[in-house]
């Protein structure tokens, strides 16, 4: 665990449990209300400017105090206290505040790495920033149809391995990068990947790489039927539990996963798979009635918007793919 020092100006009146966990609390509340794309749009001031001015002289005087004891932490907090004096600045200039926040928010989920700990000994929860991206979006629902059209092309499962391989091979290659050359991670978590890539993947495992693992896993183990439907279930069926459970998810089912986010996961994904299972048919469906098609897409998206609200902490873009493709190939 983590040792940090209660030196005088840590211990501000007003402040429940350690004042390091609550900076880092306000910090995560004020980077997600300023990441929600309707509020960090240009010549529209943040009303929050008085609160990032207080919370950069108490992120300073907290470094200016462990700089001793805790020099890391220290480093940690002074950064943190820039960023916050960018944002401050670009918000009373009515600035866009969209990629200050996104830097921000690396700065937060490295303090928050440092603090995790100790929050959960404290009973506190410290959440991973997941702003709303709709590239990111995007980019999940291409790749999902991307890797069910290839099964449908080559329906050979050699060529699909292979494939599937190369990715992955690909993938751990960049991870490997990273790990070696803080330089490339930046690069990487900036240019290739900065508008698809999410704060926290700045200092653990890419969703790609996950996602490329499951894949090379299904194509393994599951016939290519249940693989497409793992891949279509994650490619539609997340970003659907993404948008709509951050519009209407008032009603928690576990941590920010919402009600309304497992309902759009199921009703999308299941209309999705059930209308290319039946424009694209294969091998294990002639002979299968509609009923017994439509019962097997909502199957699958039943599935996947389980996984998908308790996988954690497993990645779901590991942990959706395979089982739903687990779950379809116990019925093909």
């Amino acid at each position: 665990m983590i040792a940090f020092a209660q030196p005088s100006a840590m211990n501000s009146p007003g402040m429940n449990g350690d004042p390091l966990v609550s900076l880092a609390l306000e910090l995560h509340h004020l980077l997600a209300d300023l990441q929600d794309a309707r509020r960090a749009r240009a010549g529209q001031p943040s009303p929050k400017i008085e609160q990032m001015r207080q919370m950069a002289e108490r992120a300073r005087a907290y470094a200016a105090e462990l700089r001793q004891n805790q020099p890391t932490t220290a480093e940690v907090l002074a950064k943190v206290a820039a960023r916050l004096e960018l944002l401050r600045v670009a918000a009373g200039e009515g600035k866009s505040l969209k990629s200050l926040t996104l830097r921000a928010g690396r700065q937060y989920e490295t303090l928050a790495k440092l603090l995790r700990e100790k929050a959960n000994v404290q009973g506190v929860d410290l959440p991973t920033l997941k702003p709303r991206n709709y590239a990111r979006n995007a980019y999940h629902i291409i790749s999902g149809f991307m890797g069910a059209a290839t099964y449908t092309i080559f329906p050979n499962r050699t060529v699909v391995l292979w494939v599937a391989g190369i990715y992955t091979g690909c993938m751990l290659t960049m991870e490997g990068m990273r790990v070696l050359s803080p330089k490339i991670n930046q690069f990487m978590v900036d240019k290739m990947f900065g508008a698809i890539a999410r704060p926290i993947e700045a200092y653990r495992m890419n969703s790609g790489t996950w996602y490329g693992m499951a894949l090379f896993l299904m194509i393994w183990l599951f016939n290519p039927l249940a693989c497409i439907c793992g891949v279509l279930a994650l490619g539609v069926g997340d970003p659907a539990a993404a948008i709509l459970g951050k519009r209407f998810g008032r009603r928690k089912l576990r941590g920010h996963k919402s009600l309304a986010g497992m309902l759009g996961f199921f009703g999308i994904s299941t209309l999705v798979i059930a209308v290319f299972l039946l424009a694209t048919p294969h091998i294990e469906l002639v002979g299968m009635p509609l009923w017994r098609v439509l019962a097997l897409s909502a199957w699958a998206s039943l599935v996947g918007a389980v996984t998908e609200v308790y996988c954690e902490p497993l990645d779901d873009n590991f942990a959706i793919p395979l089982t739903v493709a687990g779950a379809v190939g116990l019925f093909t």
